[in-house]
């Protein structure tokens, strides 16, 4: 049985390979459509969850990055700029 760490780790590895976050796929195709900004707060809302639960400093450090990147790729000159 799988255990939510493994599920994370698998999620992660499908859908944030090479640092590039992703909105959707079908198995058995790799994802191509990137995330949008709602997909960016829930992989962080995700990621916050799993780093207080298991106190692991990857899930914070992939938490912080997350929101980096989506600060970086929604925000310009302080306006939302949805994609």
């Amino acid at each position: 049985m799988k255990t939510g760490k493994d599920s994370l780790e698998a999620l992660l590895a499908l859908m944030y390979p090479n640092h590039t976050l992703y909105h959707q796929t079908l198995l058995p195709h790799p994802p191509t459509q990137k995330a949008l900004l709602e997909d960016y707060a829930f992989f962080a809302k995700l990621l916050f969850d799993a780093y207080e639960i298991t106190f692991d400093k990857r899930y914070l450090y992939l938490f912080e990055s997350i929101v980096k990147d989506s600060i970086h790729l929604f925000y310009k000159n302080d306006t939302l700029n949805h994609q």
